[in-house]
């Protein structure tokens, strides 16, 4: 049976989202998260309804190869955070696939620097983190280890282990957000969407324009860790609000 307008429309509890990715951007409702892929975008992300929460970072994948740009991007990430308009820094992270740490400016060092300061400008401002991370496990975690991190670091679209969650929540205030695509995943991440701790847990879909898919993960995943769907909304409500 499909969904009808009302349940498409009715918003959930979402970690991670971009612009322009919902036909619930101007509703009223529970905490969904927008990030930018770069500061110059902050301003496409939806401002009109309770409930958002906007995050401005430089993701890994779109940071600046000419130089002059990437200080002008980092220039008005300053600018923003040093004027409190952000609720957090994000999307921001390390990519180390080998095809996209390869590219000038975009190489593992680089990435690290980039990060290093984003992360300054969210100690400073006492800000949640939404990071991207792959192929990266040692050296984010170095990375957390000597960031001075208050607030809670969203880890996007997680995909390991409970071993390794327990391993980041020693260097930061770690939060665990799974995607749809956990749900066709292996037995680890299986066993970490139905492991992880209550306060940990986070849940998210980034690239559906209406609800189906993220309905889909609230059903499943409560399934998994044999609770109601009303609660585990609750949960995920109260752990975006706890950031």
């Amino acid at each position: 049976m499909g969904q009808s307008d009302q349940e498409r429309l009715n918003p959930l509890p979402n970690a991670h989202m971009h612009s322009g990715e919902s036909e619930t951007a101007a509703i009223d409702g529970p905490i969904r998260l927008y990030n930018t892929l770069l500061p110059s975008g902050f301003d496409q992300l939806p401002r009109r309804a309770r409930g958002i929460r906007r995050y401005v970072g430089i993701h890994p994948w779109f940071i600046p190869t000419e130089r002059s740009e990437l200080e002008r991007e980092l220039r008005m990430l300053e600018e923003l955070t040093a004027a409190g308009v952000p609720d957090g820094i994000g999307e921001c992270g390390l990519d180390f696939f080998p095809g996209r740490c390869r590219q000038p400016g975009r190489e593992k060092a680089d990435q690290i620097r980039l990060l290093e300061k984003q992360l300054e400008m969210a100690s400073t401002k006492d800000l949640p983190v939404t990071l991207h991370a792959v192929r990266c496990r040692q050296e984010l975690y170095s990375v957390l280890q000597a960031a001075d991190l208050k607030a809670g670091v969203i880890f996007h679209q997680f995909s390991g282990s409970r071993e390794e969650m327990d391993q980041y929540r020693k260097v930061c205030d770690a939060r665990f957000s799974f995607s749809p695509g956990v749900l066709n995943a292996g037995k680890k991440q299986l066993e970490a969407l139905t492991d992880c701790p209550d306060g940990w847990l986070l849940l998210e879909n980034e690239k559906e324009r209406k609800n189906r898919q993220l309905n889909a993960l609230y059903t499943e995943t409560a399934r998994l860790r044999k609770i109601p769907v009303g609660q585990l909304i609750e949960q995920i409500q109260a752990n975006l609000n706890n950031l």
